[in-house]
């Protein structure tokens, strides 16, 4: 449906006096009906993880002020600003959260060793370079600070039993395991009067591939 509503477009702009300079060269179109799984799995990149625990909306990402460290620990900072132009983010944003802590752990590292250089420094002119560059080192060393409370919050989640668990039978309905039965663990979500999203979730699953493997 998006693919002929393109093609109509650009057959009512050919022929136009000033035809526009497309600023996206290539549109890549997946129909969900081919894969109706992968957008129920649990996301565990760093994106993904902070979408999954708090929530990306407009890339914004909100921190309760209870949860809130480092640069996000005022009661008017309890939002952050989600952008690749920023560039810890930038490589952070699409690795595997296991990935996260060693990045992070090298990147204040790295800062540490540059904040040192200001102690070697003996003419104006590597002074003035030091000052030079504090503006930059400034930005980073508050983008590390809150990146690092993300980090801290996420693997909170990350290291409960439940979230194993959660994963565990997420992958037992991926790989078609007992897909003809009510698996326990959506019984005891609903037993537990668990979160609409946690109950309802595991049971797309189960009807999900409970018709493929039907098919």
């Amino acid at each position: 449906m998006v693919g002929d509503m393109l093609v109509r477009l650009r057959r009512e702009l050919v022929g136009r006096e000033a035809p526009l300079v497309p600023q996206v060269d290539t549109l890549l179109l997946l129909d969900r009906q081919v894969d109706l799984l992968t957008p129920l799995a649990t996301q565990l990149t760093y994106q993904g993880l902070l979408d999954e625990v708090f929530g990306i909306q407009h890339n914004i990402v909100r921190l309760p002020v209870e949860k809130a460290g480092g640069e996000l620990a005022s009661s008017e900072s309890r939002q952050l600003c989600l952008n690749s132009a920023e560039e810890l983010f930038a490589e952070l944003r699409d690795r595997n959260f296991n990935a996260v802590g060693p990045l992070l752990s090298r990147e204040a590292k790295s800062l540490t060793s540059q904040y040192e250089v200001r102690h070697d420094a003996r003419t104006i002119g590597e002074i003035k370079q030091f000052v030079d560059r504090l503006p930059s080192m400034q930005l980073k060393r508050k983008s590390l600070a809150n990146h690092t409370s993300l980090a801290e919050e996420i693997k909170k989640v990350t290291d409960r039993e439940s979230f194993f668990e959660n994963l565990a039978v997420e992958q037992e309905f991926m790989n078609g395991m007992d897909t003809d039965k009510v698996h326990p663990h959506i019984e005891d979500c609903i037993a537990r009067q668990e979160d609409i999203v946690k109950v309802g979730t595991p049971l797309l699953w189960g009807n999900t591939t409970t018709t493929l493997l039907r098919t």
